[in-house]
């Protein structure tokens, strides 16, 4: 990557930082190639995951940046206009309509650290699928858990919830086991992580399913910002 394309990227994505956090935390973090940067849009394709991510201007970029490629296992895109293209060209089935949430201040959240966190190992990979239904890809969470990028909360040496952080750097996974919910678990469990990319220098983010009414009140209850505009996961 040249300075000029960082430079013309940045600029871009910056025009709506908190659409686009996702974008611009992989470039900050050199975990992404790009592969167009210009005043009409941008197009990256992540390192970790191999996911391409695509904010345009208008359909007609879109479908001129999409029609090159030919190795996409998924797609984040920022503009409701690029699922059917990514559709007819891919016959991707699944899109997740989301919203972007961004943790902008510089101290995590005050939460009682009450909970035991810990990195999870594979040993807890069979309690994990049990009770995580968001996603179908026991290869993927299998993946998370061997990067160690799944924690769980732990009281007594019972496992009471996990998180976990996406390849593309989102804070995301996050399940509260039944019989614990509303005992404060999935609070403790985003600031752990929030405090923990503060502490590296990042800016947490994470996508949220628009309509998880559930995960945006504890979004904006932990101090996150939502952006108003969605953005879509097409696989």
């Amino acid at each position: 990557m040249t300075p000029h394309n960082i430079k013309k990227a940045l600029t871009y994505l910056q025009t709506d930082p908190l659409l686009h956090m996702g974008m611009l935390e992989v470039l900050r973090r050199g975990q992404a190639k790009i592969c167009y940067a210009d005043t009409d849009g941008v197009l990256l394709r992540e390192d970790s995951g191999g996911a391409y991510m695509l904010s345009a201007s208008s359909p007609q970029t879109a479908e001129r940046l999409i029609i090159g490629i030919r190795d996409a296992e998924a797609f984040l895109v920022h503009q409701r206009f690029s699922v059917p293209l990514l559709q007819q060209r891919f016959h991707y089935t699944k899109i997740y309509d989301c919203l972007q949430a961004v943790y902008t201040r510089a101290s995590a959240p005050s939460v009682l650290d009450q909970y035991d966190i810990q990195t999870l190992t594979l040993a807890h990979e069979k309690a994990v699928l049990q009770y995580y239904h968001s996603m179908d890809d026991p290869a993927y969470i299998r993946d998370r858990i061997i990067h160690q990028e799944m924690f769980g909360a732990f009281n007594n040496g019972a496992l009471l919830g996990f998180i976990g952080v996406h390849a593309e750097g989102s804070i995301g996974l996050l399940e509260v086991l039944p019989k614990y919910k509303r005992m404060g678990v999935a609070s403790a469990l985003e600031s752990f992580l929030i405090r923990l990319h503060l502490q590296k220098g990042w800016t947490p983010f994470c996508e949220v399913l628009a309509d998880n009414t559930a995960s945006l009140s504890l979004q904006r209850k932990l101090g996150l910002e939502i952006s108003t505009e969605h953005l879509y996961w097409v696989s």
